[in-house]
């Protein structure tokens, strides 16, 4: 059965922003950040599975430096750090409509303002976006 890769068919949603203008390659990664589930070996052989409850993980968004969407995470991270209170904490969410892949948390922010590189061509701005308490599902498409 064939099937089509559509990368317009990948949504972040980040506050009330559809992120875009993605840099070619890569458009999103998602990492956890550690293993959910760890092992732990007793000294006599004994092992015991321990559950991570702390959910936090990554998106690494991968921009043009001429995306609008760069003055849109700016934004968000400037309002983060100058005002009290967690200011630029917002809902994020990336959903796949290829298949049915979908992350999202309620509080999630920019990490930091990404590596820049100004070169003689368009060129890849990687932001790194954290969220915390998220619900995940990897799917096929």
């Amino acid at each position: 059965m064939l099937k089509t890769w559509d990368p317009d068919q990948v949504d972040l949603i980040v506050g009330p922003f559809v992120i875009s203008g993605y840099a070619e390659g890569s458009l999103v990664e998602w990492e956890e950040d550690g293993d959910r589930l760890v092992v732990v070996k007793g000294a006599d052989g004994q092992v015991a599975r321990s559950k991570v409850l702390a959910k936090v993980s990554t998106f690494t968004v991968h921009l043009l430096n001429t995306s609008a969407s760069n003055d849109v995470l700016s934004g968000l991270h400037q309002t983060d750090i100058n005002a009290p209170g967690g200011a630029g904490i917002v809902p994020v969410a990336l959903r796949d409509k290829n298949g049915a892949t979908v992350i999202a948390a309620t509080s999630g922010w920019v990490t930091g303002f990404p590596k820049l590189g100004l070169v003689d061509k368009a060129s890849d701005t990687p932001w790194k976006i954290t969220i915390v308490d998220y619900q995940a599902f990897i799917a096929g498409a």
